[in-house]
């Protein structure tokens, strides 16, 4: 088993290394081809120089030379009855004045595929210098220190499975990130998603792959299955219109425990990240079209219903343990709320890149509002804001 194991981790290291290189030989092909055939249409494309020079010897072409010219019609014969000489059909030459004459064509940074190659070069960067900074921060915070061999670490109800709540909706905010910069520099809607989604998958599994090398931690198949859901969710929820009905959120307060240790929790290299009972996620939902009657008339368009759930009472004390008990904290239990939400698309007029995009991010967050605690103790916070 473990033998199958390492020859799949092998497999797919090589080709995520292999999609590395697709990927910067598209962007370097999208790049040249285009300028490359750009440059070759401006050669064979005629400049307004040749233009005024054809229309000059058409124009002249019409003057006939005396050589070329009928004769002079004799005088009758007859008195009193003379023919005049037929005049010259000369059509005078149209000077154009000098600053009109050669008019070089406009230069333009937009291809014929639309995409803003400057913008598209600094998106590239950006993206690029981002995914080394996080990379280094988290060598520094996780991976820093004696290695091991490739091994997996596969585990359920770690954190009541927050954490894997976690990792899909890391997931699906990268993948937004990156696919609305793409769209910003020109790429196609479609493909700007599609790209999106796979940077974000790459990256994620990036760090599965050096966890699987970290004496510390090992490779999660549930984690990459959860980072494989979120960016397929942000990929759908973005292309099918009946996925935007929902939006996945997350809301954040330090928990007791977190912040009575903090100091220590700092030393060991954790991030708030990793303070689940701080955590609450929450599933809104569209509904001011589903409801019946004078009450759909009512409700407003941008207020939604939201489904949510937080850990209490977890700490990580038990990651030092392996197999089935690491994480699992016996008195830690999951509480269910009931609560709302507002839909920033509706709020944030969209006929922009930079209002579309500010709606589709502010959606990803749940903001304090008045909840209704289902399960268990069943109660009313008049603003949640953490779960103590």
């Amino acid at each position: 088993m473990e033998s199958t194991s390492r020859f799949v981790l092998t497999t797919f290291s090589f080709m995520f290394r292999t999609l590395c290189r697709g990927i910067v030989s598209f962007c370097f092909a999208l790049i040249i081809f285009p300028v490359l055939g750009q440059a070759r249409a401006q050669d064979a494309m005629p400049t307004a120089t040749d233009s005024v020079a054809s229309d000059s010897m058409a124009s002249t072409s019409s003057y006939r030379s005396p050589a070329t010219a009928p004769p002079l019609a004799a005088p009758s014969r007859s008195i009193g009855a003379w023919s005049p000489l037929p005049a010259p059909q000369i059509t005078p030459r149209l000077e154009l004045p000098e600053s009109v004459r050669a008019v070089p064509p406009r230069r333009s940074s937009m291809g014929r595929s639309g995409i803003r190659w400057g913008r598209f070069a600094g998106v590239t960067a950006a993206l690029a210098a981002g995914y080394t900074g996080i990379y280094l921060f988290e060598r520094k915070q996780w991976w820093d220190g004696p290695g091991s061999g490739f091994k997996f670490d596969s585990h359920l109800n770690y954190a009541r499975n927050f954490d894997k709540i976690s990792h899909l909706y890391a997931g699906e905010v990268q993948a937004l990130i990156n696919a609305r910069l793409l769209e910003w520099s020109g790429v196609p809607k479609n493909q700007a998603s599609l790209w999106g989604a796979v940077t974000s998958l790459a990256a994620q599994t990036h760090v599965e792959i050096h966890d699987g090398y970290s004496a510390r931690w090992g490779f999660d198949w549930y984690d990459q299955a959860a980072n494989t859901v979120g960016a397929a969710w942000f990929y759908a929820h973005d292309r099918i219109p009946a996925m935007r009905r929902f939006d996945l959120r997350w809301s954040y307060y330090p928990s007791n425990a977190w912040l009575k240790n903090l100091e220590e929790r700092q030393k060991e290299g954790t991030m708030f990240a990793d303070d689940y009972s701080g955590h609450a996620y929450w599933m809104s939902m569209q509904v001011y079209d589903l409801l019946p009657g004078a009450l759909g008339r009512a409700w407003p368009e941008f207020l939604q219903v939201s489904v949510g759930a937080s850990l209490h009472d977890w700490t990580d004390d038990t990651w030092s343990l392996k197999g089935p008990e690491r994480g699992r904290d016996p008195d830690a239990y999951v509480a269910y709320y009931v609560s709302l939400d507002v839909d920033w698309r509706k709020v944030i007029p969209r006929n922009s890149w930079l209002g579309r995009s500010a709606g589709d991010f502010l959606n990803r967050f749940h903001l304090p509002f008045p909840a209704v605690r289902v399960w268990p103790e069943p109660g009313v916070h008049l603003i949640f804001v953490g779960q103590k």
